[in-house]
């Protein structure tokens, strides 16, 4: 029996972009996520600042802009065959 969501789901992308959509961004978000840890945890145990909080702003900005890229790369099927 299809249901509506079986229906817009099959329409909008196939099986095999979304697996990589979906693992892509499980690793963008461990890894914004131990990045801000890093940036949290080191300064508090170093008892020292940061060298530059202007560029921990521009690694987590063009780890987000690379993540979105790869999922626009992947809906427009630019991926030549690799998944990661």
């Amino acid at each position: 029996m299809l249901t509506w969501v079986t229906i817009i789901s099959t329409a909008l992308f196939h099986f095999n972009t979304a697996r990589a959509v979906h693992t892509n961004l499980l690793v963008v978000w461990l890894l914004s996520g131990f990045m801000g840890a890093a940036y949290y945890i080191i300064p508090e145990e170093a008892e020292n600042e940061l060298v530059s909080v202007k560029l921990a702003y521009v690694q987590l900005i063009s780890l987000a802009v690379v993540g979105v890229i790869a999922i626009v790369g992947y809906h427009f099927n630019y991926w030549e065959g690799r998944k990661f």
